[in-house]
């Protein structure tokens, strides 16, 4: 399917995507028939045609060969089909998807000066594990952020950047994007 699906994209013009993007294909069309009218009953008035289409020949054209009255039969259910098709307006819809973009904002304000007092031990426990793998000595809130970004060598800023595409902004009075690199 896949290879059928780049073939496609070739001869249909559609650019290739890009790393970590795909391409999302749609099938859309209006239907020429009543809105209340289900589904199932026009798949069932479809199937009554071709029964209807099919009989016809068996009976008509029974001096015929077999083969011919099957080709005649394709040939008659093939320009049925494209009746449909062109009344349906069936169009193909090629959509770009890429990774979901994920926003890390860093305050740069002064609070991040500040140094939290914890209620409960386990949250302390916390705080002190990642103040201690960033080898941090003051407890303030930026040094724990930037140690729970850093730990264990970015990992969880790698995993994030395995899944998504990663923005980091820094932020006290205005946004700043911060560069990478």
């Amino acid at each position: 399917m896949l290879t059928f699906k780049r073939f496609l994209e070739w001869y249909l013009g559609v650019p290739p995507s890009d790393p970590g993007q795909g391409t999302a294909w749609n099938y859309l069309w209006r239907t020429p028939w009543p809105g209340g009218l289900p589904s199932w009953a026009v798949v069932l008035l479809f199937l009554a045609l071709v029964g209807y289409v099919v009989f016809i020949y068996v009976k008509d054209a029974a001096t015929l060969p077999w083969k011919t009255r099957l080709g005649l039969v394709t040939l008659r259910l093939l320009a049925i089909a494209m009746v449909l098709f062109f009344l349906t307006e069936l169009k193909l819809s090629v959509d770009r998807t890429g990774l979901p973009v994920v926003v890390v904002l860093w305050d740069d304000s002064e609070s991040m000066n500040f140094e939290d007092q914890y209620r409960d031990e386990d949250s302390a426990a916390v705080a002190e594990r990642i103040l201690k793998s960033g080898r941090f000595t003051e407890p303030t809130r930026f040094n724990l952020g930037k140690g729970l970004l850093t730990q264990d060598n970015g990992a969880f800023l790698k995993e994030l950047l395995d899944h998504h595409k990663l923005r980091i902004y820094r932020f006290s009075e205005n946004t700043v994007p911060v560069s990478i690199g």
